[in-house]
C-alpha cells in the first residue's frame, strides 16, 4: 500500500486525530473525513475533514501529506486550497495541516506564503515524532510511519497495547497490519502478527476473524451443495447445456439448497427450466 493511502486510511478510520494535531480545535470536536475532487481542475485533495456537527464554528482542515522532496509542493498545495474554497464558500474557515516526512525534504519557495505557513496552516515533521515518548495511539500510529525498521516491532506492539476496547484493537490492528507490510513488504501476514507478538488465539476473539471464518464457512458450503445438485442433475438429465450450468452456478445458498430438494419433482428438462425461470 502506498505511503498516501496509509495516511488516507489513517484518517478515514481516526477522523478525529484532527483534534491532536491543530491547535485551537477541542478534543470532544467531532470530524468527518474526505478525499474531494476538485471539478474545474479536476485534481483531488489528500484529505479534507469537515467538522460534523452544522454550525459549531470548528474550521475545515486541509490535509496533504508529503514523504519526498517537490518544488512545487506549496504552490500546488495553496492552489488546490484556494480553487477548493472558491468553489465551496463555506469552508472560507478554515485550517491547514501538512504532514511531513523530515525537514530536509525540499518543497519549493517559501517565502510568497509566510504568513499562511505561520498562521493558517500548521507542519507536523514526522522524524520529529521519532525520539518522543506518546501518550496518544493515534500520534503513535503516525510515529510508525517513520519509525526506523529495527523500531517497527516496539512500536506497533505500543500502539495495539493501548487499544480500549475490542472495536478499537480491530481497527487499529488492520492499520497497524497495513503500515507494517509497507514498509517490510517481504513478510507474510504470520510473520507480521509474529513481530507483533499476537497468536492465532487471540485473533480468533475478533469480530473480525469470525467473520472471515463464517464467511468460508458458508462459501465452502455453498460449494459442496452447488456440486451435490449439479451431480444429482445431469444424472437425472444426462447432460445440462452450459447456459443451465451457468445458472445453478449464479444462485445464492438458500437458492442451491431449495433446488436440492425441488428437483425431485422435476419430470422433464423443462421443469427444471420453469424453475430456473424463477429464481
Amino acid at each position: 500500500m502506498k505511503t498516501d493511502k496509509l495516511f488516507y486510511a489513517i484518517f478515514a478510520t481516526l477522523p478525529d486525530l484532527v483534534t491532536e494535531l491543530v491547535e485551537g480545535i477541542p478534543p470532544e470536536a467531532k470530524y468527518r473525513f474526505s478525499a474531494p475532487v476538485v471539478k474545474a481542475q479536476e485534481f483531488r485533495l489528500d484529505g479534507l475533514l469537515e467538522p460534523i456537527e452544522e454550525g459549531s464554528g470548528y474550521p475545515t482542515v486541509f490535509l496533504e501529506a508529503q514523504m519526498q522532496s517537490d518544488r512545487g509542493f506549496y504552490s500546488r498545495y495553496f492552489a488546490e486550497l484556494f480553487g477548493y474554497i472558491r468553489q465551496y464558500p463555506e469552508a472560507a474557515n478554515w485550517r491547514g495541516l501538512l504532514l511531513i516526512r523530515a525537514r530536509s525534504l525540499d518543497l519549493g519557495e517559501e517565502s510568497s506564503f509566510t504568513e499562511l505557513l505561520q498562521g493558517r496552516v500548521q507542519r507536523l515533521y514526522l522524524e520529529d515524532l521519532i525520539g518522543r515518548s506518546l501518550n496518544s495511539v493515534r500520534l503513535q500510529l503516525l510515529k510508525l510511519l517513520v519509525v526506523p525498521v529495527a523500531a517497527i516491532g516496539e512500536t506497533a506492539r505500543a500502539v495495539l497495547l493501548s487499544a480500549e476496547d475490542e472495536d478499537a484493537f480491530e481497527q487499529l490492528l488492520e492499520l497497524v497490519e497495513a503500515i507494517v507490510a509497507s514498509k517490510l513488504p517481504q513478510l507474510e501476514i504470520e510473520e507480521i502478527h509474529q513481530m507483533l507478538g499476537i497468536e492465532v488465539s487471540d485473533l480468533k476473539q475478533t469480530r473480525l476473524y469470525q467473520s472471515a471464518v463464517e464467511e468460508g464457512e458458508k462459501k465452502g458450503r455453498q460449494e459442496g451443495e452447488l456440486a451435490l445438485v449439479l451431480r444429482q442433475l445431469q444424472r437425472r438429465f444426462e447432460n445440462l447445456t452450459e447456459e443451465q450450468e451457468q445458472q445453478i452456478r449464479s444462485l445464492s445458498l438458500e437458492a442451491i439448497e431449495a433446488l436440492s430438494l425441488d428437483w425431485l419433482d422435476f419430470e422433464t428438462v423443462a421443469d427444471l427450466n420453469r424453475w430456473l425461470q424463477k429464481h
